[in-house]
């Protein structure tokens, strides 16, 4: 569980976590960023309250979200590793048993994830989220999650040893990679099959400030050029599955056109519009007139 300033949320988290009722023992390990806010305090308590179950990590200087995550593989001593976020919580207290359980039963199967909701900073129900990316592929997932990561982070269960085998943290760090969890399954599913457990089982807390979802413009398209990193890092490593390159890299700038649209940014807009090169009547209006094609918009907006 990485964490930082996120004395509102980890209670909970840490709550869910520990709420689990499994046929084994499992550890719930925490890295606390150097928080400025109580959040080492709250995990501090409740690593005194139950030692034999949380342990703590905390380094000397803030270093962000990927080297907390290089702390916390580096600690983890169990077969099977879950994903759990501070900010987001288990809603289903058998799903780690769930999980590893067909793990358990599938030795060529490397991962399990399930459905989940989002929720805002109150736990009100966003939306939730029941998915068929799966749907005939027979546990083969790279491809699909190369084209588009399909997968909530929080829903991640992974046996160590395809992590130990598929994943390499020195190359993702220094490729300035901004998240974990794509790299991460990008690696997995391509030396091992998936399974999805359609179930909700987990809450997945949407905020502002969320590296993902941050209403800063100029951090939310750096974290969107850092997924097309990843897919070109694992295009070259490991080949681009059942899509072409060309398809790959057009729905990364066809993402990023369309949050430059609705952020109303015009320079970022027309950039990417013409880049965006796909054989539709729709597709040549973005790319040969993308000045008229964003003010149309406007205007559409401006109507409504």
């Amino acid at each position: 569980m990485p964490t930082y300033n996120h004395e509102k949320y980890i209670s909970q988290a840490i709550e869910s976590a520990l709420a689990q009722e499994t046929s084994y023992s499992y550890e719930i390990l925490i890295n606390d960023d150097c928080s400025t806010d109580s959040t080492r305090q709250i995990a501090l308590e409740y690593e005194k309250k139950y030692p034999n179950k949380i342990r703590l990590i905390y380094p000397e200087s803030n270093q962000g979200l990927m080297r907390s995550y290089q702390r916390l593989l580096g600690s983890a001593i169990g077969k099977y590793i879950a994903i759990l976020e501070s900010d987001d919580y288990w809603t289903d207290n058998k799903k780690l048993q769930k999980q590893i359980d067909f793990l358990e039963s599938h030795p060529d199967f490397g991962l399990c994830v399930t459905d989940y909701q989002t929720v805002d900073e109150y736990n009100h129900v966003i939306k939730a989220y029941s998915k068929n990316d799966d749907a005939g592929r027979n546990g083969n997932w790279y491809g699909r999650i190369l084209f588009g990561n399909f997968i909530c982070a929080g829903t991640i269960v992974f046996k160590r040893t395809f992590y130990d085998s598929a994943c390499n943290f020195g190359e993702y760090l220094s490729r300035g990679f901004m998240t974990f969890d794509y790299p991460l399954l990008l690696g997995i599913s391509n030396i091992s099959k998936c399974h999805y457990i359609h179930e909700n089982t987990t809450s997945y807390r949407i905020l502002g400030s969320s590296i993902s979802h941050n209403d800063d413009y100029e951090k939310n398209m750096k974290f969107e050029k850092s997924i097309f990193d990843i897919q070109n890092y694992a295009i070259e490593k490991y080949g681009t599955g059942e899509y072409s390159a060309e398809e790959i890299r057009r729905s990364r700038i066809f993402s990023l056109m369309n949050k430059a649209l609705i952020s109303r940014k015009f320079s970022d807009f027309v950039y990417y519009a013409k880049l965006y090169k796909e054989k539709t009547f729709k597709g040549f209006v973005i790319n040969k007139f993308p000045y008229l094609f964003y003010f149309q918009h406007i205007l559409r907006g401006i109507k409504k």
